[in-house]
């Protein structure tokens, strides 16, 4: 057991680049490591831009009824299922490969994008 968390611990360093390192990799990164890093890097932010726009449309929801709030969280749920699903299979070729992260991470990216334009487009009221 002391020898798996040793391995794990060393991985999780040799997979760990410190933000001061990874924006200057990502201006071009030359490594398939530079490259699954910085895709990984973009999905968390488009992630995160998804989230706030996910925010705000509940904050357009609070006057409306209990059962639409539930129903939109239950579209968003089905949605990050349906993602991950369909990025699992785009990569599933890949699947042992090096390029397998920067595939994955490119999937998720483009899908949570075209999420994060079409969820204002279900409100009126989006500025």
């Amino acid at each position: 057991m002391p020898v798996k968390l040793a391995v794990l611990a060393l991985l999780l360093c040799l997979f760990s680049v410190p933000p001061s390192w990874a924006a200057e990799d990502c201006k071009d990164p030359q490594t398939q490591t530079d490259m699954n890093t910085c895709s990984a890097q973009e999905y968390k932010k488009a992630d995160e831009e998804l989230n706030a726009v996910y925010k705000k449309a509940l904050k357009l929801l609070e006057g409306a009824d209990a059962a639409g709030i539930e129903k939109f969280k239950e579209v968003q749920r089905s949605w990050v299922r349906y993602r991950d699903l369909n990025c699992d299979y785009a990569t599933s070729v890949y699947e042992g490969g090096t390029i397998a992260p920067l595939i994955h991470a490119t999937c998720l990216t483009e899908l949570t994008q075209e999420r994060t334009k079409q969820i204002p487009k279900l409100f009126a009221e989006w500025e």
